[in-house]
């Protein structure tokens, strides 16, 4: 009797348990798990998910997944090129490296703020030689200024040297852009104004921020008008205030009868703002010119060179002031030249002033009287002074100096003069009517060393690869551009747009290679 009452009992137990069972509607989710057999027993681990993300300007390691609890995982967080990590959103850690042990679900997203040190760089001496102050204008971080110059003017902006300027002129720590739209493209009709004041514009100021970013200065924005064709700009602090100013070389509309034009300059006030001053006496075809102290009174003078008419000018620097004058420079040696460079090259303390032109043939000149040649300086000027002739083009038809660069290449104590070149300016056709020819094409690159009282070319002996044909070289630079200890010479081709027209070579062995 009693053994049938426990069964009964038993049944019933078990039929009650059956029932709450299937009538419960709460639902418990335990954590995902592995089932481990050991034989006798199993083990079962639980596993949690980590996700891992980043925030605009860098990436992370890992994206997580599913681990087991207790697993480590590491996880570096990695800022893009000027950016910088600040942090973790979802974790008190301000390591870029962490390392997590997984006990629950977790994420986390790596976070990252503009690093403003990256965009900013160190102001240059600006009492230096424009030989020295050179600076990669557009590297890959400021490409967007051509394009912030096509949205306002609408066509393209042109290169530097031209009518874009890259420079820090508010000492801020940021590189600012100063620019204005030549408009010297009319071959039949001129302005009837002699110095095209109908085709001029307005030079335009933007100011550089945090980012790479530019905003229009509202400072100086419009309110100064440029130049009809300048030239070339120079840089350097000619009124002694401690900020740059800058000097237009222009020559004008470059067409027949070449009218010329005259330089001007824009001064800082030393309050973020700029004046101008127009430097009208003299009217010339001007294309070139350079900076640097040339009566060695401590302060910056400057030269411009002009293309056959007119009269190339020493500037010289009186208490803030640039006088020009055509009595410091001779004449007969200075005509027909496009180019020009001050540098120290017997090393007498004196800078001595490089100029280049068409070697074989100009508008106005068919003589060689044209070589490219260095005048001595004295510290005083460059009248009645010594002078060397250089070596015409070592190929042919690459008549034209473009570009001047020094460099002791073999390291022998003595500086050699490396020319850029273009084509002679006849044009492939020379019997055809001006305006159809096809100038100033090709490059070459010409290496001169010093020999007594004269310079010969030593091209093949230092330049395993000197001529080409890709568009003209309006510069080349020797610098340590990259900071690996080698130093590079290199063309004004942003390498970052254009790999195809960007030529450089290392100095190795003393001698220049073809990268």
């Amino acid at each position: 009797m009693i053994k049938r009452l426990s069964f009964i009992l038993l049944i019933f137990i078990l039929s009650c348990a059956k029932d709450t069972s299937e009538d419960d509607s709460s639902v418990y989710v335990s954590p995902p798990s592995n089932t481990t057999n050991t034989g006798s027993t199993s083990t079962t681990v639980s596993q949690y998910s980590l996700t891992v993300s980043a925030e605009e300007g860098g990436s992370v390691s890992t994206s997580g997944g599913t681990y087991d609890d207790g697993t480590s995982i590491s996880i570096i967080a990695t800022p893009s090129e000027g950016y910088e990590f600040i942090g973790w959103i979802g974790s008190d850690s301000t390591s870029s490296n962490i390392t997590l042990t997984i006990s629950s679900n977790v994420t986390i997203s790596a976070n990252f703020q503009i690093d403003c040190s990256y965009w900013q760089y160190e102001v240059p001496d600006w009492k230096k030689t424009s030989y020295e102050l050179f600076d990669i204008i557009y590297p890959e971080k400021y490409s967007q200024v051509g394009n912030l110059l096509n949205n306002q003017w609408g066509s393209e902006s042109g290169e530097y040297g031209f009518n874009v300027i890259v420079v820090d002129y508010n000492n801020d720590g940021y590189r600012d852009v100063i620019g204005f739209h030549n408009d010297y493209s009319n071959f039949v009709a001129y302005p009837q104004d002699y110095y095209g004041y109908e085709r001029k514009q307005m030079i335009r100021f933007y100011k550089g921020t945090c980012g790479g970013n530019f905003e229009i200065d509202e400072q100086n924005d419009n309110k100064i008008l440029g130049t009809v064709h300048g030239r070339k700009v120079l840089l350097g602090d000619f009124n002694n205030d401690g900020y740059v100013d800058v000097f237009f070389i222009s020559h004008g509309y470059d067409n027949i009868p070449f009218k010329g034009e005259y330089s001007k300059a824009i001064f800082s006030d030393g309050s973020g703002g700029f004046y101008d001053t127009e430097y009208t006496d003299f009217v010339s075809f001007y294309h070139g010119g350079a900076t640097g102290d040339i009566d060695n009174d401590g302060d910056l003078d400057l030269v411009i060179v002009e293309g056959g008419r007119g009269k190339s000018l020493v500037y010289l620097n009186n208490g803030g002031v640039l006088n020009p004058s055509s009595d410091l420079i001779d004449q007969d040696l200075a005509k027909s030249m496009y180019n020009a460079e001050l540098f120290d090259l017997n090393n007498d303390g004196y800078l001595d002033l490089i100029m280049g032109g068409h070697d074989w043939w100009n508008q106005w000149s068919t003589s060689y009287d044209t070589l490219p040649l260095v005048v001595y300086g004295d510290g005083i000027d460059f009248i009645d002074n010594d002078y060397i002739r250089l070596p015409e083009a070592n190929v042919n038809r690459q008549g034209l100096v473009s570009n001047f660069e020094f460099f002791d290449l073999n390291n022998d104590g003595n500086i050699e003069i490396i020319l850029t070149r273009t084509g002679d300016g006849l044009g492939e056709e020379p019997n055809l009517p001006w305006n159809e020819r096809n100038f100033y094409k090709n490059w070459s690159v010409q290496v001169l060393e010093l020999s007594g009282n004269e310079y010969l070319d030593k091209t093949n002996e230092f330049i395993d690869f000197y001529s080409g044909t890709e568009p003209w070289i309006k510069f080349t630079k020797i610098r340590d551009k990259d900071n690996d200890g080698v130093i590079e010479m290199f063309n004004n081709v942003n390498p970052y747009n254009d790999l195809d027209n960007y030529l450089e070579w290392k100095i190795i062995g003393g001698k220049l290679i073809k990268q």
